[in-house]
């Protein structure tokens, strides 16, 4: 086989090489480039059948006040004379954002964007079916366009418009300037002409003359879509080390540099008493039930250790007895649909709904959609609290920093790192905050054990007034492969196993607890005035560099499976964010009763599935032993999340004698 289709490779990179198992999570996110499609209709309500009030800029003008001039009307004023040199650019400035010129892929994808409001209200709806079009994304860095409002007539949103919940129903759009950007006919040009275009990176014209002439297009679209200056940029500055960070070589050897975080803001769940955990309990079920709550789940990994053909989040556990779908994700639907029947019971006169916020990438989008589709109705959510959105895709580079050719007329790109969500999510801040959403739990859809929106935590957090929190577990083994939560000269951080000396990691507290103990587990709280700051173009968030395995295609057109790592994708990590926080708490939890996580092959033994049932098992069995069941032999106990969240509403089972296998639906 040849090489990669890339410049000259090199063996050595300057920048860190990041492990895989970085904050727990084998998963990608950033950017802000939507999916602007859409499975749900809210119209311009809030999802409760109210109205809600116009957005701003949306107000119908008050009768007899002057209306502004069209551009026409400025242009003929500027003419004549009678109106300033800059009363156009003003004027302009006032207009609402031109849509984006779609390809008509896209378009079919994007059920909630619209390029004419007329030409969509006269036509026909579209079928949820065609959001499944498989769509490049384009690596924008750029802070999202606010997206515009529009009533797509189909239930569960995808990707849809952030702020449809403030919509104008009378929208118009501004007249052409006139200006149309021709774009050349690349199906038709020379690969001489294909490489100048392409400059530095034309190398990804070398099988220019083996290509059709709509492959040539897409190449070229491709290649236009990615902002090269901003990606070298950011590959550039990926190399570098962070100013002032005290790391020698890329490992911390200052003891006194990294501390762990004080007892005041660190709280061990196992350690409190009954009455505060119930007092946590009530609070996070009172703001469930007043709709004050939110998740998000991270569903954009590739899956790469698993070896799965299909999303990790929609593959069945095998679960033997149990009760309709048993996927990482239908489980955790049946997590919120059982908390909103606990908060509705606790407090009759409430509503509860939680909004589920699933955040897919090319790689998983179609087949979680698809999935979501089937598992929403079962789980006896209303389709309504569904918004799926994308992350954003990044070009991959080889060990020089030049782009690599995934297939001879495709470029590789990869997820960013599930740190691009607050890119992708800024856009959704607005329709959170209309719906009354307060408070945000972010969770990793691979750990079968997740408390999605866990009361206790939830409640903790909101006792403490944090703007930003991480459940974590444990690190008894110095030497685990687990990032840490801790301070670096005050600042919170997660701190990789690989980053820190042998010393440091084994350094100990006078109860004999290793000082850096906090295991990240990639499950965060965040309020929503924190995600509205973190989410600004300004604090956008570095890029760390991961050596990967690439695939490519090689010098002589087949493609390249590497058995070594050949190149570098960017990614940029959730936890990132901790730094910006005012009030920082971390939730200790045991790590058997709720943190299971599916990433490797069965073959490995370990974090596989087989693993994630003998633990669900193991915490279920747990339950019953807990009320005073007698649970014989050594078979399976499965307990549907329907008839129990953690624990609760199982007294009917105590004192009695279970024998294994069983599985209680």
């Amino acid at each position: 086989m040849g090489g990669c289709s890339s410049k000259t490779q090199q063996s050595d990179i300057g920048g860190r090489v990041e492990s895989t198992e970085r904050g727990e999570v084998d998963q990608t996110a950033a950017g802000g480039r939507l999916h602007e499609s859409e499975l749900g209709d809210q119209g311009k309500s809030d999802g409760t059948g109210e109205l809600v009030p116009r957005a701003k800029g949306d107000e119908p003008p008050a009768e007899g006040k002057k209306q502004p001039d069209s551009v026409q009307q400025v242009q003929e004023k500027l003419l004549d004379g009678t109106k300033e040199p800059n009363a156009l650019e003003n004027q302009q400035q006032d207009m609402p954002v031109m849509p984006q010129k779609l390809s008509k892929e896209r378009l079919e994808l994007q059920l909630g964007q619209r390029q004419e409001q007329s030409a969509n209200d006269a036509s026909p709806e579209k079928p949820p079916e065609e959001i499944q079009q498989e769509v490049p994304k384009e690596p924008d860095q750029r802070a999202p366009e606010e997206p515009k409002a529009v009533d797509s007539g189909t239930p569960m949103d995808v990707g849809q418009q952030a702020d449809r919940d403030c919509q104008n129903d009378e929208e118009s759009t501004f007249p052409s300037t006139g200006e149309e950007v021709m774009k050349p006919n690349w199906g038709a040009k020379s690969r001489a002409e294909a490489e100048l275009h392409l400059g530095t990176q034309a190398h990804l014209a070398l099988f220019w003359d083996e290509l059709s002439e709509p492959e040539r297009i897409a190449l070229m679209a491709q290649f236009d879509s990615i902002d090269l200056a901003d990606a070298k940029r950011a590959f550039d500055l990926s190399a570098l080390p962070e100013p002032g960070d005290g790391r020698e070589g890329g490992v911390y050897r200052d003891m006194e540099r990294l501390q762990g975080i004080d007892d005041e803001h660190y709280a061990v769940r196992k350690n409190l008493n009954e009455e505060m955990l119930a007092n946590y309990w009530h609070r996070g079920l009172e703001a469930i039930a007043d709709g004050k709550v939110g998740v998000i789940v991270l569903a954009g990994g590739q899956a790469t250790r698993l070896g799965a053909v299909h999303p990790k989040g929609t593959l069945s556990l095998g679960l033997e007895g149990f009760s309709g779908t048993d996927s990482l994700l239908s489980i955790q639907g049946a997590r919120i649909a059982r908390l909103q029947r606990l908060a509705a019971s606790a407090f009759p006169d409430s509503k509860p709904v939680i909004q589920w916020l699933v955040m897919t990438s090319k790689a998983t989008e179609r087949d979680t959609v698809e999935h979501l589709k089937e598992i929403v109705p079962e789980c006896g959510l209303d389709e309504n609290q569904v918004v799926i959105f994308s992350q954003n895709d990044f070009p991959c580079f080889d060990m020089d920093g030049n782009l690599i050719l995934a297939t001879k007329s495709s470029i590789a790109m990869a997820p960013d790192g599930n740190g691009g969500l607050y890119t992708a999510l800024a856009p959704y801040l607005g329709r959170m905050r209309a719906r009354g959403v307060q408070y945000l739990h972010v969770y990793c859809v691979d750990n079968v054990l997740c408390r999605v929106a866990d009361p206790y935590f939830i409640g903790f957090c909101i006792e403490k007034e944090a703007d930003c929190a991480a459940k974590v577990v444990e690190k008894v083994d110095p030497h685990e492969a687990v990032g840490v939560i801790c301070r670096e000269s005050g600042k919170v951080k997660v701190v990789e196993y690989s980053e820190i000396t042998k010393e440091i990691a084994e350094r100990r507290d006078e109860r004999g607890r290793l000082v850096l103990r906090a295991g990240n587990i990639a499950n965060h709280f965040f309020t929503i005035e924190f995600l509205e700051h973190v989410c600004k173009a300004e604090n956008r968030l570095n890029f760390h560099r991961a050596i990967k395995k690439i695939p490519c295609v090689g010098d002589d057109g087949q493609i390249v499976k590497p058995e070594k790592p050949n190149g570098v994708k960017l990614e940029q990590f959730v936890f990132d964010v901790f730094e910006y926080s005012n009030n920082f708490y971390v939730w200790e939890v045991c790590r058997e009763e709720e943190f299971s996580p599916l990433k490797n092959a069965e073959s490995v033994g370990k974090d596989c599935m087989s693993t994630c049932r003998r633990d669900l098992s193991r915490e279920n069995r747990r339950w019953l032993q807990c009320i005073g069941a007698s649970v014989e032999g050594e078979g399976h106990v499965f307990i549907h999340p329907f008839r129990s969240y953690a624990g609760e509403g199982l007294e009917e089972y105590s004192d009695s004698h279970i024998s294994t296998p069983t599985a209680i639906n």
